[in-house]
């Protein structure tokens, strides 16, 4: 029996702990809006992050431009997402120095520029959600204060697709 309470005290414990982080992940000022905000974020966290890994190693963020991946714009009949097509992220060398592809679906199409110096560099997602012709940008911006690498994502304004 007082086995059977352990487990018992220890499966509560556990899925009480889960809500709680759960409960606080919904109220933060920093928590997700909906799936296509995440998609965004996560995806330029994932490039900024990487970029500063890079910048650790080597003093420098990564070198180089990636223009609009996908090139064109992710809208069309019957579909209003860009089409997984990892083979465009293999050209630019850049993307290849992020460790950066898009394997599935996507509401947005990505970019990075990067400082002559290599000690900043911004990284854009652009995407038009609703296909009616009005586009959100999403930019992060990697700069080097005093040799240390930071991030700063900009968010459109709310509504304004």
């Amino acid at each position: 029996m007082t086995t059977n309470m352990t487990s018992m005290t220890m499966k509560a414990t556990a899925i009480l702990a889960m809500a709680a982080l759960m409960l606080s992940a919904c109220k933060s000022d920093d928590a997700p809006r909906g799936p296509r905000r995440t998609e965004a974020a996560l995806q330029l966290l994932k490039i900024g992050n990487n970029a500063k890994r890079v910048y650790l190693e080597t003093g420098k963020y990564p070198a180089g431009e990636a223009t609009l991946t996908p090139p064109e714009p992710c809208c069309g009949p019957g579909y209003n997402q860009c089409p997984a097509v990892p083979a465009l992220f293999a050209a630019p060398s850049v993307w290849a120095a992020l460790d950066f592809r898009i394997d599935k679906p996507s509401l947005f199409r990505y970019a990075y520029s990067a400082s002559a110096d290599g000690q900043s560099f911004v990284a854009k997602a652009v995407g038009d959600l609703d296909c009616d012709g009005v586009v959100i940008t999403y930019d992060l911006a990697g700069s080097s204060a005093s040799g240390s690498p930071t991030l700063v994502l900009t968010e459109p304004a709310p509504n304004t697709d």
